[in-house]
């Protein structure tokens, strides 16, 4: 009898172990940029109703997981602090109305500002 009572609570007690884990199944928001594209990227970008225009653009990425963004005459040096910079993928990135998409030695970058049209987009490439 004494080895049953004691099976029983051994059991009892195991489920609610398993039961009252404290994982976090919600994931952990990531910040910054992955310093596997650490470096300097540069080319062209231009408003997605006037294609004509093209800016040159320069993003600087920190080996803090920050960046520097600059975009001829519209931005210049716009510091975007890690913490400000989210994780939505593999190679995936937004900031305040800026996505980065990184692909190999390039990045594509899409900038949608509230209340301002048009959109900008273009593709940066590494610099070695």
């Amino acid at each position: 009898m004494m080895k049953k009572l004691f099976l029983f609570t051994l059991l009892v007690s195991s489920f609610l172990v398993i039961s009252c884990s404290n994982k976090d199944t919600t994931g952990s928001t990531v910040t910054g940029i992955d310093s596997s594209y650490l470096g300097t990227y540069t080319g062209k970008m231009k408003y997605d109703t006037a294609s004509s225009l093209e800016y040159q653009s320069t993003l600087v990425v920190n080996n803090d997981g920050s960046a520097s963004f600059t975009v001829d005459t519209i931005f210049d040096n716009l510091n975007i602090p890690k913490a400000d910079i989210t994780k939505t993928g593999e190679g995936k990135y937004t900031a305040n109305g800026i996505d980065f998409s990184f692909t190999g030695s390039s990045v594509t970058i899409k900038i949608t500002l509230p209340g301002s049209t048009p959109s900008m987009s273009g593709t940066l490439t590494e610099q070695q």
